[in-house]
């Protein structure tokens, strides 16, 4: 029993160890972004008296888009899915134009400073690519190669689709710029043409059986990812509660790269109030429901 114990304790220090050194490695790797971010654009994001995030938007390489109008972009981005999903710790997001495509960094949960890129192409695919990342953000544990990451990239979609659709409406009315209003039926295409390609199955038990060896191995086949995606939309419209239970996706790890581990640590992670969400994505999978 000594002998077990002993070895226990050494793998939990190694473990805690482990983390520790990624939280720093994720430190150093986003020094370089805090440097370039220096004389961005700085805007709080709030709601009500509370400041949710910290936005901080990169004033060059933006190419022929303005930065002023990115930042009006993001800041839009930002307030519509805080507004459904308020992050848990205040976060400060800096977002830069980069040459190696959209991705999220994250200096760890004690500094709550991540990063955010996006290639301006226009305007809806500069707020579906923002918020996909944002979502990131809000899973705050940025990890790739977690357990069950494609389920993580389904969510970011969600939130894109979910906020397209949103902006899509209140732009119609309060744009960032009065002269923005005609840039909402471009929103609500753009979400259109995003849908119009999920080939919804008429069995998603069925579907998911066929493809979860694929997604444990594979995170970013889109096609795949938006098919749970567009569930999850679906359900956010008719009760944004549903995403704020993403907000404990990764608080406690699974034990295995199953999707059961993932409901299961999830599902415990949740507020009472909030355990429905992983049970109904239990059910549209097709596997047991966490308990």
């Amino acid at each position: 029993m000594a002998g077990w114990l002993s070895v226990s304790m050494s793998w939990s220090v190694a473990s805690q160890l482990e983390a520790r050194n990624r939280e720093l490695l994720g430190a150093m790797s986003v020094l370089h972004y805090i440097h370039d971010a220096r004389d961005g654009r700085h805007m709080a994001v709030t709601q009500g008296d509370r400041v949710v995030a910290n936005l901080i938007v990169g004033q060059r390489d933006w190419g022929e888009s303005q930065p002023e109008d990115v930042a009006a972009v993001v800041a839009s981005v930002a307030n519509t899915v805080f507004s459904a999903i308020p992050p848990q710790d205040s976060p400060t997001i800096i977002v830069l134009r980069s040459e190696h495509g959209p991705r999220c960094h994250t200096a760890g949960r004690e500094t709550s400073t991540s990063f955010c890129s996006t290639r301006v192409i226009d305007c809806g695919h500069s707020c579906h690519i923002s918020s996909h990342e944002l979502g990131h953000v809000l899973c705050r544990a940025i990890n790739e190669d977690a357990p069950q990451h494609w389920f993580e990239e389904a969510f970011c979609e969600a939130v894109s689709i979910w906020t397209l659709e949103r902006m899509a409406l209140e732009w119609k009315t309060d744009p960032p710029y009065s002269n923005w209003s005609s840039y909402a039926e471009r929103l609500a295409e753009y979400a259109a043409d995003v849908r119009s390609k999920v080939l919804r199955p008429s069995d998603f038990a069925a579907w998911y059986a066929t493809h979860r060896r694929f997604l444990d191995d594979e995170p970013y086949d889109r096609d795949k990812n938006r098919v749970v995606a567009s569930h999850i939309a679906a359900k956010a419209n008719s009760d944004p509660d549903y995403l704020r239970a993403f907000l404990h996706l990764r608080s406690s790890p699974p034990d295995s790269n199953t999707i059961e581990a993932l409901l299961q640590a999830w599902h415990s992670s949740c507020a009472d109030d909030l355990k429905f969400v992983p049970r109904d994505v239990a059910n549209l999978l097709g596997v047991p429901a966490p308990e």
